[in-house]
């Protein structure tokens, strides 16, 4: 075995571990699989900063939390990262490609408030975990209030497409990340 495949089979965990402390109730205890460790130990070998994300379970219950862990990835040197939650964005879809229209509370005014500036370290990561049926805003995360969800009460496949766009595409300092992660619901 690798080092590079020792150090993904004992990061993810420890990283799983931090940020599912931000997922609150009961949810399934299933990890992601061997799929989602090979994944980390790649995204960690590249020479960039790299969007992952897996479901914290393969199959996900008709009622209750949809756990989507979402990590940043950097193999690289050192480098700034702006940590700001209303950078990210989901979209979910049917396993034919069908959108799942999300609800929402109504328009939601944007902050960019303070933004967050992360220096990450070569070969670090950094993660958050949500839930899909309740997406809180990135500002106002105050206890139970969602900005957005997705219902996912009908049996089937589906996938969860998660973006990061942050930057100046005019001065080449633009980042977009995109990754998708499959699912079950039952």
């Amino acid at each position: 075995m690798t080092a590079m495949k020792r150090t993904a089979r004992t990061t993810l965990p420890a990283v799983m571990l931090l940020v599912s402390a931000c997922v609150e109730g009961p949810r399934n205890k299933t990890p992601p699989g061997e799929g989602a460790l090979a994944g980390l130990a790649a995204a960690l070998s590249k020479q960039a900063l790299t969007l992952r994300t897996m479901m914290m379970a393969d199959t996900v219950p008709r009622q209750g939390q949809a756990g989507l862990m979402t990590l940043v990835v950097n193999g690289g040197d050192s480098r700034v990262f702006t940590n700001n939650p209303d950078l990210f964005s989901y979209a979910v879809q049917t396993q034919d490609g069908g959108k799942v229209a999300p609800w929402s509370h109504g328009a939601v005014t944007r902050s960019f408030g303070d933004q967050t500036q992360v220096t990450m370290p070569a070969r670090s990561v950094f993660g958050q975990v949500i839930d899909l049926r309740c997406i809180r805003p990135g500002y106002r995360p105050s206890e139970g209030s969602c900005d957005y969800g997705y219902t996912l009460n009908e049996p089937g496949r589906y996938r969860v497409i998660t973006s990061y766009h942050w930057g100046d595409s005019a001065r080449s300092t633009a980042v977009s990340l995109v990754d998708t992660a499959a699912f079950v619901v039952r």
